[in-house]
């Protein structure tokens, strides 16, 4: 079996085949999220929050000393820093697959400035993702209870974005 097969993206289930949750009364059942029916030819869309480097350092840098309270922050650079980061987020939410990934700019993120290099034609979008259109992480997305403690995090609510290049991410 190829590999391929094996990672078939949502964009077929648009139409036939749609998601089923566990029961509203199991407490740990997925967030309600119905995927959008654009056409995105070879791209996958991505579930998350926009959001910058500097806020995500500094919500590392808040966040410090009760995550790793025998380092001090000034011993590790801006990479090892945004991974911590990254880190933090997903012990403090419960939800371990947020990753980041690069996304095309929508109006929003036009608004905020919130690209991180101008790749002619067309600047990029870092997108903290709960889930993608294929079919294994959007079946893996968060629960209600983590998705919301997502939201309380970050300070926002997250929106769809469609993937910058075919196979490009941070």
């Amino acid at each position: 079996m190829s590999t391929s097969s094996l990672i078939q993206p949502l964009v077929e289930m648009h139409i036939t085949k749609q998601p089923v949750n566990p029961s509203p009364a199991d407490p740990n059942s997925l967030m309600d999220l119905p995927v959008p029916n654009w056409i995105t030819p070879k791209r996958v869309l991505y579930y998350g929050f926009n959001i910058t480097e500097s806020w995500l350092l500094k919500y590392t840098e808040t966040h410090w000393k009760e995550n790793y309270p025998t380092c001090d922050i000034k011993e590790s650079n801006r990479l090892y820093r945004v991974f911590a980061g990254l880190c933090m987020i997903r012990r403090a939410s419960g939800f371990r697959r947020i990753a980041l990934k690069s996304a095309r700019p929508n109006d929003r993120a036009i608004a905020e400035d919130t690209f991180v290099m101008n790749a002619e034609p067309e600047r990029i979008v870092p997108v903290l993702s709960m889930c993608s259109t294929f079919e294994r992480s959007y079946y893996n997305r968060p629960t209600k209870e983590q998705f919301d403690r997502l939201v309380e995090i970050v300070g926002k609510e997250p929106e769809w974005w469609i993937q910058h290049k075919p196979g490009d991410m941070f």
